[in-house]
């Protein structure tokens, strides 16, 4: 659990580092749906959190109970940053309520899956395949919903 928490922590670090120093002051620049759609292509990729389901990809000893719901919350959310990125494209408002509803779940869905790892105590090697997407981008998916929660805020 030690080189887990290590893993985790580099791995924000380095996302802060680079969501600070080169995305944020970018964001600030643009209006606003140029601004997320970086963080909505990202977010596009958590369907990859249907590796949590898959046969082979994590360790048949993860727990159902905590696969299931982040296999889906991952799918609704890059399924939601989808939505938004084509809402931006036909205008501004339907984008602007899309981005909000894919920051609210998005997070919430973050925040679900990280009590249920610790409610079932899933160990690391449980995840199998799945530990460098925990370890490597949850942790920017968390970072980059919070700048994508701050944007929407300050371009009101």
């Amino acid at each position: 659990m030690l080189l887990f928490g290590v893993n985790v922590a580099f791995s924000m670090a380095v996302w802060g580092y680079v969501l600070a120093r080169w995305l944020r002051p970018w964001m600030a620049r643009q209006p606003l749906g140029a601004a997320l759609t970086p963080i909505l292509l990202l977010h596009m990729t958590r369907a990859n959190g249907a590796g949590f389901v898959i046969e082979g990809v994590a360790s048949a000893q993860l727990e159902a109970a905590m696969a299931v719901p982040a296999a889906t919350g991952d799918l609704l959310a890059a399924s939601l940053a989808a939505l938004a990125l084509l809402g931006f494209r036909r205008n501004e408002a339907a984008g602007r309520a899309m981005a909000w509803l894919f920051t609210v779940v998005g997070l919430c869905d973050l925040a679900i899956v990280a009590t249920l790892v610790a409610a079932y105590r899933v160990d690391p090697g449980d995840l199998g395949a799945m530990y460098f997407v925990v370890v490597g981008v949850v942790p920017g998916l968390m970072l980059t919903h919070l700048l994508a929660l701050q944007t929407l805020r300050n371009k009101q």
